[in-house]
């Protein structure tokens, strides 16, 4: 294993029961492929949502002004095994996919407060926009629009690449057969830094749209150097963003 790679423990992504969880369960999936480490699921069910339907005065509205079925507590408990046990099954058949360990398991209390507790020193976190701004460390940024698919593996870098960063998407690229590609803004640059790798060099005020234009992969990026805010360029980006603590 690369030395670079040796920063990670393990993948872990707290799942909930949106449709958007399947997706961003690929994208960790295949990232804790490429890194050689576990992929850890965590469904956490909602206590405030337990809570709430367990209330005397809830009840559920239908637009079309047909009678709801009862939301009760019973009723919200049900669901969230049934989504739970699909999830289980999404996470089993991905481990098998991409020859990973994996664990899954089921919690409940406040999300925020219990992926503050899941949280361990090494662990690279997958996450939605709206989390990733929150957390602190290494994490797998997933947009809305982020689709996993085959591509390159793209590292953002400033004068001379970080060597532990070019390291690690040497990596990543080569454990998927895809191609490395450095890109940056810069005009000035050491050439014997990036000789063995294909350089793309863009304007700074174009960097935003080359990163949006892609369609496939992986961007492995510092905060630093991305061309504006990590959780506004996430919600236009097709691919998932690495950003690195």
């Amino acid at each position: 294993m690369s030395d670079a790679r040796a920063r990670f423990s393990r993948v872990l992504i707290p799942l909930d029961p949106s449709p958007e969880a399947t997706a961003a369960l690929e994208a960790a999936a295949a990232l804790a492929a490429r890194l050689h480490r576990p992929l850890e699921a965590v469904f956490i069910e909602d206590a405030d949502l337990l809570a709430f339907a367990a209330l005397p005065f809830t009840r559920e509205v239908t637009l079309s002004g047909r009678p709801a079925p009862d939301f009760d507590s019973a009723r919200v408990e049900r669901e969230l095994r049934l989504r739970a046990r699909v999830l289980k099954g999404r996470v089993e058949r991905l481990a098998v996919s991409y020859s990973l360990t994996c664990s899954f398991r089921v919690v409940r209390g406040r999300r925020e407060e219990e992926l503050s507790r899941l949280h361990q020193a090494g662990d690279l976190l997958a996450l939605s926009v709206e989390e990733a701004v929150r957390s602190k460390g290494n994490v797998l940024m997933l947009g809305p629009h982020c689709r996993p698919q085959s591509g390159p593996v793209m590292l953002l870098v400033g004068e001379r690449p970080d060597p532990e960063d070019l390291s690690l998407a040497e990596a990543l690229a080569r454990d998927s057969g895809q191609e490395l590609l450095l890109l940056t803004s810069e005009q000035t640059m050491d050439p014997a830094a990036t000789q063995s790798h294909r350089l793309q060099r863009v304007a700074a005020s174009q960097l935003a749209a080359v990163l949006q234009a892609q369609q496939g992969g992986l961007i492995v990026a510092r905060k630093a150097l991305l061309p504006e805010p990590p959780q506004r360029l996430t919600r236009r980006l097709r691919v998932p963003l690495l950003l690195l603590d």
